[in-house]
């Protein structure tokens, strides 16, 4: 039974969290949740990546640090605004999709990794005819998933805040450990739709609504090929912080 009587006003702001949403000194609490990997646009003047929406182990290092610089940029001014708007000693805690520290290849992603996944399925879409080469080559996704020391590196150089806790969890695609084909096929099913929400507006503005049913039935497809990898480069990290 809560017998705690404490008032608490919770409040939605419409707009970007690069940008300020709430007047000064006026929260205590802010929670962050699989979105500050998403960064404010796609960098500039990087090398696409033929039939890539994001970093793979053919990238040249250009393209991994132009997506670093964009992510240091857009999470220290994130810091910086939410400093302004937490009251000293207020608390934040923010969750990444974030990077396996254990491969020390920046650009190493693994076969099952989501954008990898993504890519294998709009490629698929070209060798179907339902997507031009070049408009994929074209898009990328404005995304950058941090390891733990890039992270805390950014935290330390903006400097409004005191790092409590930083913890790291595998990051899984959903698959169940066996090997039963329904199960898999299901789960394929249940992380294509994930994706889905998250990414389909990005991809109908650049490919149209019509390949969308068919893109993320590939994804499935694909998801579910891949249920034996355990390899997984993805994790979730979560960081606690309070304000100085």
């Amino acid at each position: 039974m809560i017998t705690n009587k404490s008032s608490c006003f919770v409040y939605g702001a419409p707009g970007s969290f690069y940008a300020r949403l709430f007047s000064r000194n006026s929260l205590h609490f802010v929670h962050s949740c699989y979105a500050l990997h998403f960064l404010s646009k796609v960098p500039e003047k990087h090398v696409n990546d033929k039939g890539s929406v994001y970093i793979t182990s053919s990238s040249p290092q250009s393209t991994y640090k132009a997506y670093l610089n964009q992510f240091q940029k857009d999470f220290t001014l994130f810091l910086r605004l939410r400093s302004e708007e937490i009251v000293s000693n207020g608390r934040m805690v923010l969750t990444f999709i974030g990077r396996n520290t254990l491969n020390s290849d920046p650009l190493y992603r693994d076969c099952c990794h989501f954008w990898t996944l993504l890519s294998k399925s709009l490629r698929d879409l070209v060798f179907e005819g339902h997507v031009s080469e070049s408009k994929l080559d074209e898009f990328n996704m404005p995304f950058y998933d941090p390891n733990e020391q890039e992270l805390e590196e950014v935290i330390r150089n903006e400097g409004s805040f005191e790092i409590n806790d930083l913890e790291k969890h595998v990051f899984d695609l959903g698959l169940s450990n066996n090997n039963n084909e329904e199960d898999d096929y299901e789960a394929g099913y249940n992380e294509a739709n994930c994706i889905r929400a998250v990414t389909e507006p990005m991809l109908v503005a650049h490919f149209g609504e019509d390949i969308i049913d068919i893109l993320f039935d590939r994804y499935a497809h694909h998801v579910a090929n891949h249920g034996s990898c355990r390899n997984k480069t993805s994790v979730t990290l979560v960081v606690s912080l309070t304000k100085k």
